[in-house]
């Protein structure tokens, strides 16, 4: 079997090719056409539910995600709560948000 460039193998861009779909896809959100998949929020719930994802309180997770808050939102430091799950390396907490967030429609 012959072995496959790197290149060939991955979708391979240059910086200016990132940069214009980055603008594109910048311009669609605002413009409407295009729903951001995490946006940034900065509520005083979000925050509390972030909070419990940093320090892994799965009771203030299941509490805050039971009044609705964004799941797939990010803080001001572009964490979501997931990756600040992931951080404490709880797999209960990870597993709970994974299972709620397949619950979300897209």
């Amino acid at each position: 079997m012959a072995a496959v460039p790197l290149s060939l193998a991955m979708d391979v861009k240059k910086k200016h090719e990132i940069e214009a779909a980055l603008a594109t896809e910048a311009h669609a959100i605002s413009a409407g056409r295009l729903k951001e998949e995490n946006p940034l929020d900065l509520s005083d719930d979000f925050s509390i539910f972030c909070e419990a994802c940093r320090r892994g309180d799965l009771k203030v997770c299941q509490e805050m995600i039971s009044t609705g808050v964004n799941l797939n939102a990010r803080d001001k430091f572009d964490y979501t709560p997931l990756i600040l799950v992931s951080h404490q390396c709880d797999d209960d907490g990870l597993r709970h948000l994974l299972a709620y967030r397949q619950r979300i429609p897209r």
